[in-house]
Formats: C-alpha cells, structure tokens, sequence
C-alpha cells in the first residue's frame, strides 16, 4: 500500500484554498469544491461503517473533515457560486495533480489507498494517523 503524505491529499489543498480565501488572500472561493468534498467523505464514512472501522477511526475522521470543510464551507455558505470559481478549482486539481504525476502516481492510486485502508481498519491519512496515535498514548 502506498505511504499516503499529507500533500497527496486534494482535502488538504482545499482546506489551504478556503484559509487563502477567508483571509482575503485570493478571490475565488471554495465552496462548490469543499461540496464534492463533503460528497466524498460522506461516501468515505458510509464505507468506513460498512467495513467496521473502529469508532475511533470514524471519531477521528469526522472530526477533521468537520474542521477542515464543514466548518469552512458553513463560513462561505452565502458566497455566490461562480463559474470562475469553480474554474480556480479545477486548476488547482491540475496543479495538484502534476504534483503527484512526479511522484509516479495519480488522484485514483491515492483513492485506492484510502479505500484499502478504510477496507482494513486502518488510519487512512497522515492526520487522522498523527491524531490517533496521540489518543493511544
């Protein structure tokens, strides 16, 4: 299984985004990006669930995606959707997604690693590892 690093996860790009943002950093605003997020990890938690994750797993995980897009996207939630937004996004994804090219992987093989790890009970991402290995001490 791949080593998951913290800047292979599109999460924490978006996460970056919205700060840049908020702070008025930049103009474009995240809010139909951090959507597709929510929409992933819904999906995540559903086959966190469905595989039996440890609840300190799906505590964990909850928590970190409330703080880093629910709480952001409750934020923005009266930003209009713009088209240029949602355009920004799209160039950050590539950005990110040559990032990963140099690595000899791909948005879909980090995908497949979360999904194995969900599969085996296991942290799926650096932070929710970093914090669950501070609960256990």
């Amino acid at each position: 299984m791949l080593q998951i690093r913290s800047d292979f996860i599109f999460s924490y790009f978006l996460f970056i985004w919205f700060l840049f943002y908020y702070f008025g950093y930049i103009k474009y605003c995240p809010n139909s990006w951090l959507i597709l997020g929510v929409i992933n990890n819904i999906i995540a938690l559903f086959l966190m669930v469905y595989y039996n994750n440890p609840i300190l797993n799906i505590l964990v995980f909850s928590f970190i995606n409330t703080c880093i897009k629910l709480i952001p996207l409750w934020l923005i939630r009266n930003k209009p959707y713009k088209i240029q937004d949602f355009i920004f996004g799209c160039i950050l994804f590539v950005i990110f997604s040559f990032w990963l090219s140099l690595y000899n992987i791909n948005f879909i093989k980090v995908n497949q690693n979360i999904i194995e790890a969900i599969k085996e009970g296991v942290p799926a991402t650096p932070l929710e590892y970093y914090i669950i290995s501070l609960i256990n001490k």
